[in-house]
């Protein structure tokens, strides 16, 4: 599917016809119609006015990958609060400013210092003591033909694990099955995960499909093993793919 064939689509799913959306992109129906029709390639700066729009990665866009994983969220525009209280804050005069940067700051070193210094999240990250402690999934997360995995209902432990900067990244720790991502990753070693839903192409990542769990080297369309035995295996439309984290390396 092309670039074009892509933005028309994504404009179908959610209503828009092609007058309403160039009107909404503030461009002439018949940019958009060329861009549409593949007559000519969109910008840098359209595709991402698209990817925000549609809350697509624009990879998705470009062809790169047929996952409509969403856009990463340093890159969504501001939401209407957001506006909203940017608008407010302009009515202000210099009084009321100073105040609100005031607040805006204590609450802001606040955060920042918790970040510093954290204490807990979902998967268990636990200073406690001066001890660093994580979340071991008793669970093999598959390195060859996959594991099933049953939503994350498995047993679980709290270790203590060296406190270091990529363990105090990590949300939890999986235990690798399987070689085919040796040399990097061998039979039984232990992996820090960071929770998220999507990774950049060339990182590793904890990946389900249609239940069943691998760790694997993302390349945009396929999951990639690098231990040559093994066969990559390719996105299918029909599949239930979804990305649950950043492998961030050894325990």
């Amino acid at each position: 599917m092309s670039i074009g064939e892509r933005i028309a689509e994504l404009r179908k799913e959610k209503g828009f016809t092609r007058k309403t959306f160039a009107e909404y992109l503030d461009i002439s129906q018949f940019t958009l119609r060329n861009y549409e029709n593949d007559v000519h390639e969109p910008g840098h700066s359209f595709i991402l006015q698209v990817a925000r729009t549609f809350n697509v990665s624009t990879d998705y866009i470009l062809g790169l990958t047929d996952i409509k994983t969403p856009l990463s969220p340093d890159l969504l525009l501001n939401t209407k609060e957001e506006d909203n209280h940017i608008r407010k804050y302009r009515s202000l005069d210099k009084r009321g400013k100073d105040i609100v940067d005031s607040v805006l700051e204590k609450e802001f070193e606040y955060i920042t210092s918790k970040k510093d210094h954290p204490q807990e999240t979902e998967h268990a990250y636990i200073i406690e003591n001066n001890r660093l402690y994580k979340a071991l999934y008793d669970y093999g997360v598959s390195a060859g033909i996959g594991n099933y995995l049953d939503e994350w209902n498995v047993p679980k432990s709290i270790v203590e694990v060296e406190d270091t900067p990529t363990a105090r990244k990590a949300d939890y720790i999986l235990k690798v099955d399987g070689d085919s991502m040796m040399p990097t990753y061998a039979d039984g070693d232990r992996v820090f995960v960071k929770a998220q839903e999507t990774v950049s192409v060339n990182e590793m990542g904890i990946f389900i499909i249609d239940g069943k769990c691998y760790l694997k080297q993302y390349k945009g369309d396929h999951l990639h093993s690098l231990n040559q035995d093994y066969e990559d295996i390719p996105f299918v439309e029909e599949q239930n793919i979804k990305c649950v984290g950043k492998v961030l390396g050894k325990v």
